[in-house]
Order: C-alpha cells, then structure tokens, then sequence
C-alpha cells in the first residue's frame, strides 16, 4: 500500500462514524451522536498516542491539535474530556473532573441568531440552579457545530498522516489493522 492508501485505510472507521453521526442527527438522536462524536476521538486518540494505552491526556492532545487546530473557543480540551466521561458512563453533563473543579460543564444546543449565548444561560439559570451547577461553570456547545468540526478535525488526521514519516504512519496502521470493522459479505 502507498502513503495514501495507508492514510485512507486508517481513517475508514472514522469515515464510518461520520456516516452514523450524521444519520443520528438526521433522526434527531442527538445525544447519541454526542456520544459517537466522543468515541470516535477516543478511537483517533489510541491511534495517535505513542503508547498502547490512551487517556484524558491523550484524548485533550488529539482534541487540541485536531479537533480545535490552534483556535480558541468558550470552552477548553479539559471541559471536552470531562463532558465525555460525563455523557458516556453516566449520560449526564456533570463529570468526576467537574465536581473536582478541573473543567466546565457542557451543554449543547442548536445554534440561532436571534438568541445569543448571554440569553440562553439566562433561560437555564432556573434549571441551574435547580440542579446545583453555576451558570459561570456552563459553557455552550451547538452540537452540529461540534460535528461539522468533528468531520473538519478527521480530514486534518488525514492530513497529518500523509505527512508523517513512515515509522509513525505504520505504527498508526498497526493499531488501526486492531479495530473492529464491519463489511457486508455478498
């Protein structure tokens, strides 16, 4: 296989989670396709991380430099970490890292024009409060934002790995050749 093949090869399950995210939010299962968003970084993070093992601190280092590539948002790479670990083992906003006071908690919503973030943490401040979370630790995600940047932050992965010296790029399909993909037999 040449570099571009390897690189295309690497990035099927990706190209796949795309493919499913897209048709959840199509069915309007959000909350799901947040959670195929987070997994699907995880899964890009192992295959970047020089160890066997992958963490927050791998997974806030493919965050940083793919998902974000050097721009600045509301929220950070901890405040991501934390909402993953949040909506997939519990399915809610608030996370071990929140309660410790190491990130922020998200909570997504459809980006509109005619309502600015100032207002609707205004509407939330009730519920907030209700539940125990100070609107300065909310930020706001719009979760189509986050998906369109998610498929942006595959093609920069891409990106990288036809730039990457040979050593890099096999280690990276060794790991990849390891995950499970599913083909229809005919």
């Amino acid at each position: 296989m040449d570099r571009k093949e390897i690189a295309r090869h690497v990035i099927k399950n990706s190209l796949e989670d795309i493919r499913a995210i897209t048709i959840l939010l199509d069915q309007k299962l959000e909350m799901q396709a947040i959670s195929l968003i987070y997994a699907a970084i995880d899964r890009l993070a192992w295959l970047d991380a020089e160890k066997e093992e992958s963490g927050s601190t791998e997974y806030k280092n493919w965050v940083d430099t793919f998902l974000f590539n050097g721009e600045v948002f509301n929220f950070n790479a901890d405040d991501l970490w934390a909402a993953r670990c949040g909506n997939i083992h519990t399915g809610a906003a608030e996370s071990r890292d929140y309660r410790a006071d190491r990130a922020s908690v998200i909570y997504y919503h459809v980006n509109t024009a005619s309502i600015s973030n100032d207002k609707l943490l205004a509407m939330i401040d009730p519920i907030a409060i209700h539940i125990g979370v100070p609107v300065k630790k909310i930020r706001l995600v719009d979760h189509y934002w986050l998906a369109a940047r998610f498929i942006d932050s595959v093609s920069r992965y891409e990106d990288y790995l036809l730039a990457a010296d040979v050593g890099k790029l096999r280690e990276v399909q060794a790991k990849s050749d390891r995950q499970l993909l599913f083909q229809a037999v005919e």
